[in-house]
């Protein structure tokens, strides 16, 4: 099984990925050639680079040695600037300005910057995470017992929590960004944090261009509103939708559609998807997550983790029956039959492969186009 990184998409519905070729893409792209970088530079006096682990829209990711710490990590070097991008001085200034922000963060739900610089072209290197992706580990339809789900989505909440309070905010919240680091006791990491906005102008997002997943974005977000950590919770609430039903709100929608249905059409529940009931708790929390005005959504990452640690004390009453769609919610509502629940150890247990062949997947960020 050949190993993923952060810039391969997942099947949430990110970019198309580039070809396997020496030269990125130049009609209409953004990079013109290779980083610079190779195997066997020393990058910033300290970052051996070994083994290539991969390239994708963004730049190569390489399994490095980190002298100062003597331990492996991964080193992403980006691709040079094409023609159509403001200046390599610009385009530096905003990097280092944003990846120096970055390194603030330190938090063990957090895939850690650990050092970034610019010889010749820009990089920046990470904590090495052992594990998958949860998008890896799901697939396509997979789904998670709701206990795992919530626990999962605590950590993410954690994470960003952290994130929020330093000024913050990832903008692409999704399966393929949360990485398994342990399975016993349950370690997940928040990968990619916010390194989009450095391939942005000075005022962050070049106008007209969105930046995340369209099914975990926020509505705000397609009506041209800034990203905040409000929108970060609602793709909270798109992930924990994901992870306990196998697939999103509105999977089954593109484009147009799409937006329309993010603005005007109330997101299906978890009992009418899989057509059994949920405690009201869970419910609840989830449907503040997915409230199309962000004021109406949890006030932080921590009040929507308090809110989901009491998930099961009021239950589900006896004989009581699932929600049910209405004609609007049909309309848009994923229209597949929802596969069993299989717990993250028995998924990585029956694929051994998944976690092996993962060291260093999505260990490096992904600086993505929306």
């Amino acid at each position: 099984m050949q190993p993923h990184h952060a810039d391969v998409p997942d099947p949430e519905g990110s970019e198309p990925q580039d070809s396997d070729s020496s030269s990125a893409r130049t009609e209409g792209g953004r990079w013109e050639r290779e980083p610079s970088a190779a195997t066997g530079q020393v990058l910033g006096g300290r970052f051996v680079l070994g083994a290539s682990l991969g390239a994708g829209a963004t730049g190569r990711v390489f399994r490095a040695e980190d002298r100062e710490r003597g331990v492996d990590c991964a080193v992403k070097a980006l691709w040079s600037q094409g023609k159509n991008q403001s200046s390599v001085g610009d385009f530096r200034r905003i990097f280092h300005r944003e990846v120096g922000a970055l390194t603030r963060l330190y938090h063990p739900n957090v895939v850690n910057v650990l050092g970034y610089g610019s010889e010749q072209d820009p990089w920046v290197a990470m904590e090495l995470v052992p594990g998958p992706s949860l998008s890896t580990v799901l697939a396509d339809d997979g789904r998670l017992p709701l206990d795992e789900a919530v626990a999962i989505v605590r950590q993410v909440c954690a994470a960003l929590q952290h994130a929020h309070e330093q000024g913050v905010v990832h903008r692409d919240v999704k399966p393929a960004n949360v990485l398994v680091a342990s399975r016993n006791p349950l370690l997940v990491k928040l990968a990619n944090f916010g390194l989009a906005k450095s391939h942005d102008d000075t005022n962050h997002t070049a106008e007209g261009v969105l930046v995340g997943t369209p099914q975990y974005m926020a509505p705000e977000l397609f009506e041209g509103q800034r990203a905040t950590p409000s929108s970060d919770l609602y793709a909270v609430g798109v992930l924990l939708f994901r992870l306990a039903t196998g697939t999103t709100p509105f999977r089954d929608i593109k484009g147009l559609k799409l937006i329309m249905a993010k603005v005007g059409t109330p997101p299906p529940t978890l009992a009418a998807i899989l057509g059994e009931p949920v405690p009201p708790p869970l419910e609840a929390a989830l449907a503040k997550c997915l409230a199309k005005d962000p004021h109406e959504r949890h006030v932080s990452a921590h009040a929507l983790s308090a809110a989901l640690e009491h998930w099961q004390d009021e239950g589900v009453a006896e004989g009581s029956a699932p929600a049910t769609l209405s004609s609007e919610q049909a309309s848009s509502a994923p229209q597949r039959r929802v596969a069993p629940p299989a717990s993250l150890d028995e998924r990585l247990s029956n694929n051994p492969g998944a976690w092996w062949a993962a060291q260093g997947d999505h260990a490096a960020p992904s600086i993505e186009e929306g």
